[in-house]
């Protein structure tokens, strides 16, 4: 086999990328109907992929501040939104 043709290989990348883009879309679903449970959803997702591979922080950095950017006229969903992201993020550290 040639080390250059990684066809059937399977590497933590390919479940980081699996787990954020789930939490992607229940945390854009969060964001749009403003909803804890997809909220929560969304974060034990991004822990997911945050244990698969560290590097992870970034994306997960990325989202926290798309958080504080979209809520930043209105302080008090910012607090209790941002903090449940950031518990059911360590949920999976459990």
């Amino acid at each position: 086999t040639s080390p250059y043709v990684l066809g059937f290989a399977f590497h933590a990348t390919h479940l980081v990328l699996l787990f954020f883009i789930i939490g992607l879309h229940y945390y854009l679903l969060a964001i749009e109907k403003q909803s804890i449970f997809y909220f929560i959803i969304a974060g034990l997702n991004f822990g997911l992929s945050f244990l698969m591979k560290q590097q992870a922080i970034f994306l997960l950095l990325l989202v926290g501040v798309y958080l504080i950017y979209f809520y930043r006229k209105n302080i008090v969903k910012l607090i209790k939104y941002e903090a449940v992201l950031v518990f059911s993020v360590l949920v999976p550290f459990i």
